[in-house]
């Protein structure tokens, strides 16, 4: 099964050391460990303030513009063709129809505030 691993929040870099980056490459490392041709589409790759780290085997990672990213996913659907689309929501914009089925991994905002919620 061929699956495309989409982030189009620009603070997710990729090869980035935070707990959202580790998340993604960890979800594509998943479905690539289980025999499936994974690529990821991200909008950031690089972090800017600290070392990178690899990428998973077994995962294509390309990297799409800032600016156009949403018609640069929707190419590169048209091209790999994906059966499955994960994409991890982001505030900034979605990426529309892009082939396949489509899985949208929406995670919860942070709360400061979580003791007042539980009384």
């Amino acid at each position: 099964m061929r699956i495309a691993v989409v982030c189009a929040d620009r603070g997710v870099p990729w090869l980035g050391r935070g707990g959202a980056s580790a998340h993604l490459r960890a979800i594509a490392a998943g479905y690539a460990s289980l025999g499936h041709e994974v690529e990821a589409w991200v909008r950031s790759f690089v972090p800017r303030k600290c070392a990178p780290v690899d990428t998973p085997r077994g995962v294509r990672a390309l990297e799409g513009p800032a600016d156009g990213f949403a018609r640069w996913v929707r190419d590169q659907g048209a091209r790999f063709a994906p059966h499955l689309v994960h994409e991890r929501h982001a505030l900034d914009g979605g990426v529309g129809d892009v082939g396949g089925a489509w899985l949208l991994e929406v995670n919860a905002a942070p709360s400061f505030n979580v003791g007042s919620a539980l009384d």
